[in-house]
Formats: C-alpha cells, sequence, structure tokens
C-alpha cells in the first residue's frame, strides 16, 4: 500500500504562491481501479495576484481528480466548479472533480473574512483508474 492513499496521508509538495504562474508538475501512476493517490501543498496569496487553484491530469486511460481547498484565514465558502462536478473530501473540504483522460478543474477562490488573503491549502486527489492496470499519468498545477 502506498503512503498517499487517503487524505490524511497525501504526500506533501512544495509550496507555492498565486504569483507563480508556471506551477509545477509531476508524474505518477494509479495502480488499479482501487488506488488513490493524494497529494497537498500551501498555497500563499501574494497582493495584486489572482487565487485559482487548478490542476490538470494527462493520463494514457481515464481517471478522476480532484482538487479541494482549506482557506488559512476565516471561513471556506462554496466552489463553483466550472465544467466539472461538486464534491466534499473525505474530511469536509470542499472541491470539484472531473474524469477523463485530460481532467481540468479549477477553483475560483475567495475565502471569506480573510481581509484579502486567499491563501489555502490545497488537496488534490487521482483515482478511478482501470481494474488490473496501471494508468501513468502527469499532474500539472498552480494556485
Amino acid at each position: 500500500m502506498e503512503p498517499n492513499n487517503s487524505e490524511d496521508d497525501a504526500f506533501q509538495l512544495d509550496n507555492i504562491t498565486d504569483e507563480d504562474g508556471a506551477g509545477q508538475s509531476f508524474d505518477s501512476i494509479l495502480a488499479g481501479d482501487q488506488d488513490v493517490d493524494w497529494f497537498w501543498y500551501r498555497g500563499t496569496d501574494v497582493a495584486f495576484a489572482y487565487v485559482d487553484p487548478t490542476a490538470m491530469a494527462d493520463a494514457e486511460m481515464n481517471l478522476r481528480l480532484c482538487v479541494f481547498v482549506s482557506c488559512r484565514v476565516g471561513a471556506t465558502p462554496p466552489v463553483d466548479c466550472n465544467n466539472s462536478i461538486d464534491a466534499l473530501s473525505p474530511e469536509g473540504l470542499v472541491g470539484c472533480c472531473q474524469t477523463g483522460k485530460e481532467p481540468y478543474v479549477m477553483i475560483d477562490l475567495t475565502c471569506d473574512e480573510g481581509g484579502g488573503d486567499d491563501s489555502a491549502d490545497v488537496y488534490m486527489r487521482v483515482d478511478r483508474g482501470q481494474p488490473d492496470r496501471c494508468v501513468h499519468y502527469t499532474l500539472d498545477y498552480h494556485f
């Protein structure tokens, strides 16, 4: 069993800011239809930059990509899921999911009571691979 099969055991990625236009990218594998990969990073809001936690997977076969957010300051409001489906994480974080070979999830995030600080912890889940198949994927993300 991999160490990142649950939200509590999500693999921590490097922290990024919302002025980091390039974001980050990495490769991974879903091993069968029961495998789940969780990742998280801390996104920091800097002045005059736009917060839109986004992730896109590029895979050989269909899989599901979900992005969940938790504001660092103030309450996390409901989010609008453009071209994706509203979802809650096992721990109750709000987010969005999309399924396909190239699922794309973007959240337009404005934290309540943050005084303009939209910094957030962002969790990404990749699951619903193929039975008895390993599915290679590349995950691109930015804050």
